[in-house]
């Protein structure tokens, strides 16, 4: 078995699973899915540039979690950083991925395979216009937000039931933007495509104060509630 901060832990779940949003997102990030979180006929559509990263960077923290409590005890580090920059790199890893994919666009035409006959994004002089980066940043700035939330779901219920708590804080955060309760972030109306000054304020305080509880909880070893963690360290 790997000794170390890699001992216990999947790093190879991780990384299939960034691996593996990132072709998705190159194919298709511009579908999209509407559903009973809005209004009918005022649809907040969730597109998969934020859905697909959101559900990697959940299975990538199933990786990076710490599993097998008894190599932590023998390390002589202090492991809480190491797990806090693994979260770290969760989070802006899956926060880049839309980004990344645009800028692999504007490279090369390859992505018009996938496209259909009709789409404005076959024409690469329309890109600019049609996919502007700010939309991807945009994107990229929901992903933060839902990741580090359940870096918060992790430290209060715990390693096995924390990243679940991520699905669940999206699921409530589309539906509170379908019904107007939350004007905050991209995703409603057409007015709101991109990251405003406010949103960006937000991430700076949430994201900062979701990893300060990640590390805290030495990632979720020592959860607030959660009963179903293994004995802390």
């Amino acid at each position: 078995m790997t000794s170390g901060w890699s001992g216990g832990r999947n790093l190879q779940l991780s990384a299939m699973a960034l691996a593996v949003a990132f072709v998705v997102l190159y194919g298709y990030w511009w579908h999209s899915i509407e559903g009973p979180w809005a209004p009918i006929g005022q649809p907040r559509y969730v597109q998969l540039a934020e859905l697909v990263p959101i559900v990697a960077g959940i299975v990538a923290f199933y990786g990076v979690l710490p599993r097998v409590d008894w190599i932590d005890c023998q390390s002589p580090r202090c492991l809480r950083a190491y797990d806090t920059l693994g979260a770290v790199t969760v989070l802006f890893g899956c926060a880049m991925l839309p980004i990344a994919v645009r800028w692999l666009w504007a490279r090369s035409t390859f992505y018009t395979l996938f496209l259909g006959e009709f789409s404005r994004l076959n024409n690469p002089e329309e890109l600019s216009e049609v996919a502007p980066y700010s939309v991807f940043i945009g994107y990229g700035g929901n992903i933060l937000l839902m990741l580090s939330l359940t870096c918060l779901s992790i430290a209060i219920l715990g390693r096995t039931l924390g990243p679940i708590g991520g699905i669940i804080a999206f699921i409530a955060f589309i539906t509170a933007q379908g019904y107007g309760v939350v004007t905050l972030f991209p995703g409603r109306g057409a007015s709101h495509l991109t990251l405003t000054a406010t949103d960006a304020a937000v991430l700076g305080l949430v994201v900062p104060l979701c990893l300060a509880a990640y590390y805290a909880t030495a990632a979720g070893t020592r959860p607030a509630i959660g009963i179903w963690s293994a004995k802390a360290l």
